[in-house]
């Protein structure tokens, strides 16, 4: 089993469990964490980590969602085997959307507003 110790910033937008999919998604796609290998049970990670067992149930789900993981009944969270699926990168995180830039406008449909001061 692995050890997971993420930096989570409780004062962000991102709810905790967000922070905790993308965490663990780098983890996986960087190859820290590889195929096959047991993610830390629900109890002991929310005691480690010093959160609900709630926050880490929804980002395990949300994981499993996306494919990255996959729960074994009676055996716990794996991390999934890629071999023949899509790329895992190619599903949405919530912090490579807020990274994109903003969509340019169209001027030509723009139209001025006179401000007088």
């Amino acid at each position: 089993m692995i050890e997971l110790t993420p930096f989570l910033n409780k004062e962000s937008n991102i709810p905790l469990y967000m922070q905790l999919v993308d965490f663990i998604k780098q983890e996986i796609l960087s190859g820290n964490i590889h195929p096959g290998e047991k993610l830390p049970s629900k109890w002991k990670l929310a005691e480690y980590l010093g959160l609900s067992i709630n926050t880490i149930q929804s980002a395990y789900e949300q994981l499993t969602a996306e494919g990255y993981a996959e729960s074994r009944p009676r055996k716990g969270i794996f991390v999934a085997d890629f071999k023949n699926d899509l790329l895992p990168e190619t599903c949405f995180s919530i912090n490579s959307y807020m990274k994109k830039p903003a969509r340019k406008m169209n001027k030509s449909k723009l139209t001025s507003i006179p401000i007088h001061s």
